[in-house]
């Protein structure tokens, strides 16, 4: 029992990451689909805003879990890893303040093809 307890700090990364994914994807699908249909056009950006928002979670969760393999041959391709989520949720986050932005100048581009 306290394995467990002790390990689901660890583990949590992998639970937390396939989260963003999977609502950035959709709100990519949607944002196509907004193109035909506009009333899509806020189901896009809600799951855009908890996409975004949700990269932050996995990623404090990856540099938690990242631990125990400092020094290990792992290392490196770990720290690769780490870089591409950082990157990544500054991207999404960055996007998610731009598109924010636009949106309240009442210049949304959500459903145009060049976005």
């Amino acid at each position: 029992m306290f394995n467990f307890l002790s390990n689901i700090f660890n583990d949590m990364h992998a639970l937390i990451v396939h989260f963003p994914i999977g609502l950035l994807v959709v709100s990519f699908g949607l944002s196509v689909a907004a193109r035909f249909k506009p009333g899509w056009l806020m189901a896009s950006w809600v799951t855009f805003v908890i996409g975004a928002l949700a990269t932050l979670p996995a990623t404090v969760s990856g540099l938690a879990a990242h631990a125990p393999y400092e020094g290990t041959e792992l290392a490196g391709v770990i720290e690769t890893h780490q870089l591409l989520g950082f990157a990544t949720t500054l991207i999404f986050v960055g996007l998610l303040v731009w598109r924010g932005w636009q949106m309240r100048r009442g210049s949304d581009i959500g459903s145009t093809w060049s976005f």
